[in-house]
């Protein structure tokens, strides 16, 4: 129903201004019937919010094709959103790499590029400034104009305070402890940074784009180098009061041996030790094939998660052994989670969701045995993706409030 007041009113244009906005951004091109229908605003409010948007760079309209059920010979006006009235930007800041997105104003990508840490224990200025190569990177890449971009969201592992974007504790990246990341990212880019967990964000992700598109209450436990979990009760992020709602503090609670490392640090590690073991312990010259000891060459400095996955699927006694431990340890963080918060659906996502044929199985039995109605268990169909989306969807949500900036004056 249209919005009520005097035709000057700039408050009440802006709210018929979105509807309009918000109604292209939808879809695709549409008539002022069109319009008026999903909007319920009248035609001449709809042609006088129309042309302002244009003047505003914000909508173009169309050349003026017949439209079926126009009148003979009168074409219709039809208007599209200009996705590429600008940009944002999302960051994922990790341990070992860091991905970047940029993409236009509905939010689909136009350019990735990714930067691999070669060395983890890094000084918190040189990763960062790598980081912002690889920002620079992407958007030359998708040809973007700097003072395009509208916003752009970082996600990094560990409580980051959204209040004043520091890293606070529990990070997961060397070094990383009290980073003033907001400020360091926003530093001479000339566009407004918002900060977040990589879970949280993650989480967005899988709201907006992934497997939790239609469930309200679900947690995302990102589960590669280290435990996390972004949560969703009644289709709300939940992050607490400082920003570390999901973190694995816990752990050692229960089991002083217990850490957050996620499943690709403790198969990399386990991996190691166990190829270290069988060459101290002359284990018979040639390895059974697919074996792990075979795959890695009885090197254990050239075992990482991959290679213990493919040896569990090549039925690896060693692997398999390795992968119990693993989830026996990730189960603890899930099915705790699991009994505090009831949730529908657990979502196992980041670099290690491509597992899941050698993962889910086993942590789903390890879950029923730990409550008497689990959740349903899936991986992330986003992949290492997931955080650089929610951080785009979170980048969008910032910028909304600028795509009428300057309304009043159009």
């Amino acid at each position: 129903m249209e919005l009520e007041g005097t035709a000057t009113s700039p408050l009440l244009r802006r709210l018929n201004a979105g509807l309009v906005l918000d109604a292209l951004r939808a879809s695709g091109p549409m008539t002022v019937t069109d319009l008026m229908a999903q909007t319920q605003l009248s035609r001449p409010t709809v042609h006088a919010v129309a042309d302002a948007l244009m003047r505003l760079g914000r909508i173009r309209e169309l050349p003026g094709d017949e439209v079926p059920g126009s009148r003979r010979g009168r074409p219709a006006r039809r208007y599209e959103f200009r996705a590429d009235a600008g940009y944002v930007v999302g960051v994922d800041i990790g341990a070992h790499r860091t991905g970047v997105m940029v993409a236009d104003l509905r939010g689909d990508p136009v350019a990735e590029r990714q930067h691999a840490f070669t060395d983890p224990h890094q000084p918190a200025a040189a990763r960062i400034a790598a980081v912002r190569r690889t920002v620079v990177a992407a958007l030359t890449a998708a040809g973007v104009d700097p003072a395009d971009v509208m916003a752009m969201c970082v996600g990094a592992a560990g409580t980051v305070d959204p209040r004043d974007g520091v890293v606070k504790f529990r990070s997961g990246i060397p070094g990383f402890i009290n980073v003033k990341l907001r400020e360091a990212m926003e530093h001479g880019f000339g566009w407004p940074v918002v900060v977040d967990n990589d879970a949280n964000l993650a989480a967005i992700g899988e709201q907006w784009r992934g497997v939790a598109a239609e469930v309200d209450d679900f947690i995302v436990l990102l589960a590669a180098e280290r435990l996390g979990a972004g949560i969703v009760v009644g289709g709300r992020l939940v992050r607490g009061r400082g920003g570390g709602a999901g973190e694995m503090g816990f752990l050692g609670l229960m089991d002083p041996a217990c850490t957050a490392d996620g499943v690709a640090a403790l198969a990399r590690t386990l991996g190691a030790e166990a190829v270290a073991r069988m060459a101290a312990q002359h284990v018979p010259a040639v390895p059974a094939p697919g074996s792990l000891r075979e795959l890695v060459g009885g090197d254990p400095r050239r075992v990482d998660a991959e290679t213990v996955f493919a040896a569990a699927r090549a039925g690896d006694e060693v692997a398999g052994a390795i992968l119990e431990r693993v989830v026996g340890q990730v189960a603890k963080a899930a099915g705790t989670m699991v009994l505090l918060l009831d949730p529908e659906l657990v979502v196992v996502g980041g670099g290690v969701a491509n597992a899941e044929d050698v993962l889910l199985g086993p942590l789903r039995r390890r879950l029923a045995e730990i409550t008497p109605d689990p959740p349903r268990l899936a991986a992330s169909a986003l992949g290492h993706r997931a955080v650089t989306i929610g951080a785009v969807r979170a980048a969008l949500d910032h910028a909304e409030g600028r795509l009428l900036e300057g309304f009043a004056a159009a």
